[in-house]
C-alpha cells in the first residue's frame, strides 16, 4: 500500500499568497452528443469497478440512459457535486513480467478499476480540458501524450529529427532519459491545482478536478486478499481518463527548464528527455549538468513536486553519425556518474547512438518469430 500510494508530504510547497493570471473564459457545458460519444467508445467487456456494472450494459442502453445520465452529469459539473460511492475504486495488483524477484512492490503493477459511470464523466471532462488546452495553446508543443496529433510516433519522430538536424550542422546531441519514481502516485493535488491556475485553465474545470481528488477511497486486492477501504489524499488517479491530461500540467515546469541555446526538453506524459546540442559531447554534457542542477531546474523541480528521480535508471545516449570521430565522455552529476550507453528504449522503440535502428530491427524480428512460433505450436496442439 505504501509503495503504490505514498502519503502526502508533510509540508505543502505551494505559496498561499500566489497571484494567478486571469482564467480563459470558455463556454464549457456537457451535451447529449458528448455523453453518447463516450458511451459508444467504452470497451464492452473491461473489468468493472466496485459497483459491478459492466460497460456492455451502458453501451446497450444508450438510448434509455442518455437523459438521466445527462441530468446527473450536468448537475455534478455545473455545481461541483460529487457522488461519494463513485469515488471508491478497486486496485488489482499484477506481476510485471520478467522480473528477477517478486518480493518488492516495484515488481508489481497496480491496475485501478473505476466505476463505469464515473469514468464516463471523467472522459467528458477530459475532452473539455483538451479543448481548452488546444484552443489557447496552454502547453508547449513538445509535450506529447493525451493530446490530438501528439502521439508516441510524433514524439519519436521529433527526437530523431532533432538529432539528425544537429548532425547536418556539424554538431552532436546528448540525451538524458529521466526516470521519475512513482510519477502519478507522488503527485500532490495542491501543487496540481496551483499549476492549473498558472496555465489559465477555466476555474470550472479546476474546481471540479480539486473536488474530484478529495475524499477518494481505495480497496486493494492482492493474491486473493482484500484490504479494508483506505482513504487516498495524494496522487493523480492513474487509469482515470483525466490522469494523462492532468499530469501534463503537473510536470509542465519541467518542460520549461531549457533557457540557453542548444538546450531542449521533451516529454510523453511522465517520460521526459533532457536534450543538449553542442560541438562536442563534453560541452553537451555541461549543458545537461546545468539543466539538472542550476537553480529552479530539474533537481529543484524534483524536490518541489515530490517527484524523486531514480538516478540509477537514468539512461544517457550520445548521438553522433556513424562516421563521426568525436569522443564520448562520462556525465558527472552530483548524485551519480552516468556512463553513455550505446542504445536505450524510449516509448517502446530502441534508439541507438548512430540511429542505425539495427537493435530495434533485431528486437522486432525476435518478437515476430516468437509470436509466429507460439501460433504454430498452438495450431499443432489444438
Amino acid at each position: 500500500m505504501k509503495g503504490f500510494f505514498p502519503p502526502k508530504p508533510a509540508v505543502s510547497s505551494v505559496c498561499p499568497n500566489a497571484e494567478y493570471p486571469p482564467q480563459y473564459q470558455v463556454n464549457i457545458r456537457i451535451t447529449a452528443d458528448q455523453l453518447q460519444k463516450q458511451l459508444h467508445k467504452l470497451k464492452p467487456y473491461k473489468a468493472p469497478g466496485p459497483d459491478g456494472i459492466p460497460n456492455i450494459v451502458l453501451m446497450k442502453c444508450v438510448a434509455l440512459l442518455t437523459n438521466s445520465l445527462l441530468s446527473i452529469y450536468k448537475a455534478m459539473f455545473e455545481h461541483t457535486l460529487m457522488y461519494k460511492p463513485w469515488k471508491t475504486f478497486t486496485t488489482i495488483v499484477l506481476r510485471k513480467p520478467g522480473k528477477p524477484r517478486y518480493d518488492a512492490p516495484k515488481a508489481y503493477r497496480p491496475i485501478a478499476l473505476l466505476n463505469t459511470m464515473w469514468k464516463v464523466l471523467m472522459a467528458i471532462v477530459a475532452d473539455q480540458l483538451t479543448f481548452a488546452m488546444e484552443k489557447h495553446q496552454l502547453l508547449l508543443a513538445n509535450h506529447f501524450g493525451g493530446r490530438p496529433g501528439c502521439t508516441t510516433t510524433d514524439a519519436m519522430h521529433l527526437l530523431a529529427n532533432m538529432i539528425k538536424a544537429s548532425w547536418r550542422g556539424g554538431k552532436v546531441t546528448s540525451a538524458l532519459f529521466l526516470d521519475i519514481e512513482g510519477a502519478f502516485p507522488n503527485a500532490v493535488p495542491s501543487r496540481l491545482e496551483h499549476n492549473l491556475h498558472m496555465h489559465y485553465i477555466p476555474s470550472k474545470i479546476v474546481k471540479f478536478v480539486c473536488k474530484m481528488l478529495r475524499g477518494r477511497v481505495m480497496i486493494l486486492k492482492f493474491d486473493g486478499y482484500t484490504l479494508e477501504p483506505i482513504s487516498i489524499d495524494n496522487s493523480i488517479g492513474q487509469g482515470d481518463p483525466l490522469s494523462m491530461g492532468l499530469y501534463q500540467y503537473y510536470n509542465a515546469d519541467l518542460i520549461e527548464v531549457p533557457k540557453d541555446p542548444g538546450e531542449s526538453v521533451m516529454a510523453y506524459v511522465d517520460n521526459s528527455v533532457m536534450i543538449a546540442i553542442a560541438d562536442s559531447f563534453l560541452e553537451a554534457h555541461r549543458k545537461l549538468l546545468s539543466m539538472m542542477t542550476r537553480e529552479g531546474e530539474v533537481t529543484e523541480w524534483s524536490s518541489l513536486y515530490n517527484s524523486p528521480l531514480e538516478y540509477s535508471k537514468h539512461a544517457l545516449v550520445d548521438f553522433a553519425h556513424s562516421q563521426s570521430s568525436k569522443r564520448r565522455s562520462l556525465l558527472c552529476l552530483p548524485q551519480i556518474t552516468v556512463q553513455p550507453m550505446e542504445s536505450t528504449k524510449y516509448l517502446g522503440v530502441i534508439f541507438d547512438q548512430n540511429l542505425s535502428w539495427k537493435q530495434q530491427h533485431a528486437h522486432a524480428v525476435g518478437k515476430g518469430m516468437k509470436w509466429a512460433m507460439f501460433k504454430s505450436y498452438g495450431r499443432q496442439h489444438a
